[in-house]
């Protein structure tokens, strides 16, 4: 006995199977459409983009590190630039028929109350900036009385000795490490 050759025999479990392929790609699609939304409807905002004021190191007691990745050496944070000049004021209006004063007042306010709250937050910032920049330089300077590598590290700091001798120096150094 032959198989049966007929076009028509060969076609009958073709288009029930791809019937069922285009259905499971569609539910899987479904479900990843789902998964990501439900993942995406579960993130905090963003938040906002960081600022020297705003950075922060590791804390000193955090030995939650796997010892054997390589420490980033630490964020130098450059102090922020001075603002930049404001504007010219602009040329004194052509004198008109004063507003009523409880009109005018109120405006004048808001405009000096939020001029002096911006100058308070831009003196903050840069106040801040400063602070974290000098901590840095503190913890700089501190790192380099404290590790002093041997003349050979110094020659070529990328042999597996050297390497383990920095990364072990610098997980004794963040332990004791205490900014005053």
């Amino acid at each position: 006995m032959q198989p049966d050759s007929s076009p028509a025999a060969g076609r009958a479990p073709f288009l029930p199977d791809v019937a069922r392929i285009a259905l499971g790609v569609f539910i899987g699609g479904l479900a990843a459409l789902f998964a990501h939304d439900a993942i995406v409807g579960q993130r905090p905002p963003a938040p906002p983009p960081a600022t020297p004021a705003v950075m922060q190191s590791r804390p000193v007691g955090d030995d939650s590190s796997n010892s054997t990745q390589a420490t980033p050496p630490p964020v130098v944070v450059q102090p922020a630039p001075p603002p930049p000049a404001l504007p010219a004021p602009p040329p004194p209006a052509p004198p008109q028929a004063e507003p009523p004063a409880s009109q005018s007042l109120p405006a004048t306010q808001d405009a000096q109350s939020q001029k002096k709250a911006d100058d308070d937050l831009k003196t903050a910032q840069a106040l801040a900036a400063r602070l974290e920049a000098e901590r840095q330089q503190r913890r700089a300077d501190a790192w380099a009385r404290y590790f002093q590598p041997s003349p050979v590290c110094r020659a070529d700091p990328t042999t597996r000795p050297c390497a383990d001798a920095h990364l072990a120096a610098r997980k004794r150094f963040d332990a004791q490490y205490v900014d005053r």
